[in-house]
């Protein structure tokens, strides 16, 4: 493996660290704001921080001369399509199954990386990916599962998802991936807008605590993630960077272990040891 290469996949998992931290902003959030006040918020802020960067920095211009528009309309519209499918699928069918169902995206994101990109894998590489599926599938796992037109739409997301990743990679090559994080969360947050809106609720005023909360949950979040996930994307393979990226369960259980005092039951060490596993198949030289 590529030093390269490596250095993707070590971006990979850091962006897979970060996306653990934001369950944890969010289990907290979700007490004090409605979800449609808190996505406003969220990205609003996190519009606000990333734009003053990029000027600060003298960064802020696109030049979309030599690109295409209709691949960033795409880009951008995969970006709220895929966060407006899954809202759906948690409030139809639960967190649960849309989890399931949502890791088809790997097997997509595979696709896309042998068909779309021409991209080459390694055996422990290919072997390493399924782990991870396997890993996923069985932290999800539920006996009551039954597939209704609302699982079709959590399916389409987990295709959005990686079409949206896939386009990102394309992108990538001419749009600094600041800017274009920048032009995702600009889209998500006119999503966000239009469902306040159609839920018919109000902005709320936020204590000076809660906004500092989310100011820092923020920048590990929508920001960092994807600045360490789009640098991953220039340097390893789509499919590769997605199955790392998915591991943040693992890390999510270590930062509830440490700050909740919460045990792994046996289906969780069970899918951590697969995915570690996994892990492990696709890093090693």
């Amino acid at each position: 493996m590529s030093d390269e290469k490596s250095r993707g996949n070590v971006l990979a998992i850091t962006s897979a660290l970060f996306q653990a931290s934001v369950a944890v902003f969010w289990a907290y959030l979700l007490v004090r704001l409605a979800r449609p006040v808190l996505m406003v918020y969220w990205f609003g802020i996190a519009f606000i921080i990333l734009t003053i960067f990029l000027l600060s920095i003298k960064k802020f211009k696109f030049d979309f001369k030599n690109i295409p528009l209709l691949p960033i309309i795409i880009f951008g519209f995969l970006s709220f399509l895929t966060t407006f499918l899954i809202m759906m699928g948690v409030a139809s069918i639960g967190a649960s199954l849309t989890s399931f169902i949502m890791q088809t995206s790997i097997i997509f994101a595979l696709f896309y990386s042998v068909f779309g990109l021409k991209e080459k894998f390694k055996k422990s590489e290919m072997i390493g990916i399924l782990l991870i599926l396997i890993g996923l599938l069985v932290l999800s796992w539920r006996a009551e599962l039954s597939f209704t037109i609302s699982s079709l739409l959590i399916v389409l997301a987990a295709l959005s998802h990686s079409t949206n990743h896939f386009f990102a990679k394309k992108l990538l090559k001419k749009i600094p991936k600041l800017q274009l994080n920048l032009i995702r969360i600009s889209f998500i947050l006119i999503f966000s807008i239009i469902y306040l809106i159609i839920a018919g609720i109000s902005l709320e005023p936020i204590s000076l605590k809660v906004l500092s909360i989310l100011i820092l949950g923020v920048i590990v979040g929508p920001i960092f993630i994807y600045v360490f996930y789009y640098s991953a994307l220039q340097k390893t393979n789509l499919a590769t960077a997605n199955a790392l990226k998915s591991i943040s369960p693992i890390f999510t259980f270590i930062l509830a272990f440490i700050f909740l005092g919460e045990i792994l039951t046996l289906q969780q060490t069970i899918s951590v040891a697969i995915m570690l596993l996994g892990a492990y198949s696709l890093i090693k030289k």
